[in-house]
């Protein structure tokens, strides 16, 4: 965890990429606990198992640090703040040849005049400038939103692709602001031998033909697709003309859409391919092109 002094002494952008990746890991963590019994808390050690222990006793300490954290927020928020002021200052009346008071400087030496201010300053020297860590908190900016209305749709989310939960989450949320539609993501990932079970199914197992490809040719193998559908009244609606309705938010953050397809259209489905054909990606895959969490790697 960051004190004080560190933080103060690191750039701004390293200390505001630092929240967001604990802002990151904490909905991570909290996922995960979604899954958890309802009762775990009664008796942890035997309602959950050992890696649900171990994600217990992660959350608990990250929630130890952001309580610490927000201790001495405010303090890190005024110092930042006063220092980039003070330096600003000091420049500044440097270049006016003048001295901040309370100062001993033997070198009496002056900036040229025509230097221009910091841009921490106006033109005639007054602050203006608020430092963007305290920004957040002055205008009341909210936190990146790591999770959607539905448990469901979040447990779906977050066995996604790393590279596209949070374009995933910002469509969910964006609809249901801007329609009032609360979506549920019905698939996301799906492995290879569930395609390959699904791809049989009305051909040579029974039921309905549901796909048209077998595993490893479909992008929701890679975690790169979703299916959503409406979830209204705890049913799910299956209207198609929902679907059209809010397929714009879903391409503005980035997903192509099913819908626009010109064969087979697949109304719920949304998918983000990085311009990669799934032949590719499954060249990627068998060459053992993955991260540590069997992610296809990316150029």
């Amino acid at each position: 965890m960051l004190d004080v002094d560190i933080a103060v002494s690191l750039p701004v952008g390293r200390v505001t990429r630092y929240l967001d990746k604990l802002t990151e890991y904490h909905g991570y963590l909290r996922r995960k606990i979604e899954t958890f019994p309802k009762d775990y808390k009664s008796n942890p050690k035997q309602k959950l198992n050992q890696e649900q222990i171990k994600i217990y006793a992660q959350m608990q300490k990250l929630e130890q640090q952001v309580m610490v954290w927000e201790k001495t927020k405010e303090k890190i928020k005024k110092m930042l703040w006063w220092d980039d002021v003070a330096k600003g200052l000091t420049k500044l009346n440097q270049a006016n040849g003048t001295h901040p008071e309370n100062t001993n400087i033997t070198d009496t030496k002056a900036i040229p005049t025509d230097s221009a201010p910091p841009a921490t300053l106006s033109a005639d020297g007054r602050a203006w400038f608020i430092h963007p860590v305290a920004m957040v908190d002055y205008f009341n900016v909210k936190e990146k939103k790591t999770e959607t209305w539905d448990s469901v749709t979040n447990s779906r989310i977050a066995l996604l692709h790393p590279r596209i939960r949070q374009q995933a989450i910002n469509f969910i949320n964006d609809v249901e602001k801007e329609f009032g539609v609360q979506l549920r993501v019905t698939t996301g990932l799906r492995t290879f031998d569930e395609q390959n079970r699904l791809y049989n199914q009305g051909r040579t197992t029974p039921g309905k033909i549901v796909t048209w490809v077998r595993g490893g040719y479909s992008y929701h193998n890679y975690g790169l697709a979703i299916d959503v559908i409406e979830i209204k009244n705890k049913k799910a609606n299956w209207a198609e003309k929902v679907l059209i309705r809010i397929s714009s938010v879903g391409i503005r953050h980035g997903f192509s859409w099913g819908g626009d397809w010109k064969k087979q259209k697949d109304y719920p489905h949304f998918e983000i391919t990085f311009n990669y054909k799934t032949s590719e990606l499954l060249k990627k895959h068998e060459k053992g092109k993955l991260d540590g969490e069997g992610y296809i790697i990316f150029d």
